[in-house]
């Protein structure tokens, strides 16, 4: 039988300290209730992050929207740890590339 503990289905009677879960690049041990995971060989705090979607436009360049977006986040959101590009768009007006738009999704830390 399975139990949901922490996030993860591991067999009911697993002990903490148990490994649950192991891939190429990290172990996922249940350790009193929480997950904890040990990364290349170091053991990281058990962190909460956050997911945002956010839209960004330049005149410029997709890099540039990208990186004035990640600026504008920073001043609001703190422990920005990396964003995913989900969608590149142009729009075009009398013909012209007028502004490159992005949408990201915008990994960041929660404060304990």
């Amino acid at each position: 039988m399975l139990a949901v503990r922490a996030g993860i289905a591991v067999p009911a009677g697993v002990e903490a300290g148990t490994l649950v879960c192991r891939n190429s690049l990290r172990e996922t041990f249940l350790e009193k209730g929480a997950v904890m995971s040990a990364t290349l060989g170091k053991v990281a705090a058990v962190s909460v992050a956050k997911v945002v979607e956010i839209t960004a436009t330049s005149p410029k360049s997709f890099e540039d929207a990208i990186h004035s977006g990640i600026a504008r986040a920073s001043k609001t959101l703190e422990g920005i740890q990396g964003a995913w590009i989900k969608e590149q768009k142009i729009i075009v007006t009398g013909g012209k590339v007028t502004e490159f738009r992005v949408n990201m999704s915008v990994t960041f830390l929660l404060k304990d």
